[in-house]
């Protein structure tokens, strides 16, 4: 992994400490239950036909109009050391796809008392790495959840982290809204942060702390697109941990004051999260295989995403 520290001007932030490394690896080994074969079946496949790109590149004005194309999203969520293998197998396989960093993530920094004191090296190391790899570095937008649960101001959060994360060279320019157990506790959505996304400005409560939403537009935190607004005619998710195709989603900024003119003629999005996924073993024997033609032959599912 190279370091982008020694050309940096100040104070290089603090390792992840080796025994936590050692204890998320060895909970999130237990959660891939699909291999190998099943990633190339899947990615080759959705890439073999037809031309694909980041989301930064695909929402971009000056995007090039296209019958077909496929964009490739992943929520690193907390497997951060499987998200770098992803990225390499896809470099070395000519797939570029976005990677969305989790900034609640435990190896996003060291916390004290809940709150961020620091961001680790290993996790700028890491997004340097993928962004370096022609891969796309976004924000998994956990904003609201954490500005209830340190009492702070949502928008200071956004601001805060993006710039922690920019001030390294990361160019990040957009956002997928992340679930999480306290949006679905309370109710709220994170999509909710952004005028383009919420459904209307709307107050939040948790724990005697109270938080005022969709009030800020995306473009004044320098993002381009929201993930979850993109219409996908064909979205292939691993969400909840069962690999399947949901068909024609519209993108969840229906309402936006803005929507994107993606000028596609077909959209296949796929969503895979690191954790679900092991590329260090081939399928057992007798497992049903996972492949980008069968889930598009297979009966469809309904839109169960949560997010």
């Amino acid at each position: 992994m190279t370091s982008v520290w020694p050309w940096l001007p100040f104070r290089r932030p603090p390792r992840i400490p080796r025994r936590l490394w050692v204890s998320q690896r060895n909970r999130f080994l237990g959660n891939r239950r699909y291999y190998a074969d099943d990633y190339a079946g899947l990615i080759l496949g959705a890439t073999a036909d037809r031309p694909h790109m980041t989301l930064a590149e695909a929402t971009a004005p000056d995007a090039t109009p296209m019958d077909r194309v496929t964009l490739i999203r992943h929520d690193i969520d907390g497997d951060l050391e499987n998200a770098l293998a992803i990225a390499r197998w896809e470099a070395r396989h000519g797939v570029r796809s976005t990677f969305c960093v989790l900034h609640t993530a435990w190896y996003y920094g060291p916390r004290k008392d809940g709150r961020l004191v620091g961001r680790y090296r290993d996790m700028f190391d890491a997004l340097h790495e993928i962004q370096d790899l022609g891969h796309e570095v976004a924000l998994h937008n956990n904003v609201i959840a954490e500005a209830l649960r340190t009492r702070t101001d949502p928008y200071d959060v956004l601001a805060r982290e993006l710039h922690a994360l920019r001030s390294t060279g990361l160019n990040i320019t957009g956002s997928a809204a992340h679930g999480g157990k306290l949006a679905r506790r309370i109710g709220f959505r994170n999509l909710d942060l952004f005028t383009e996304t919420s459904r209307h400005p709307q107050t939040i409560r948790f724990k005697g702390h109270t938080v005022r939403v969709g009030t800020r537009s995306m473009h004044d935190f320098g993002l381009a697109y929201e993930g979850y607004d993109i219409p996908r005619d064909a979205y292939i998710t691993d969400t909840g941990g069962q690999v399947r195709m949901v068909p024609d989603r519209a993108g969840r900024g229906r309402h936006r004051h803005e929507t994107p003119d993606l000028r596609y003629g077909h959209v296949t999005a796929i969503l895979a999260h690191p954790s679900r996924w092991n590329l260090d073993e081939q399928a057992p024997p007798g497992q049903r295989r996972v492949s980008y033609e069968a889930l598009m032959s297979a009966p469809t599912h309904p839109d169960s995403d949560p997010k």
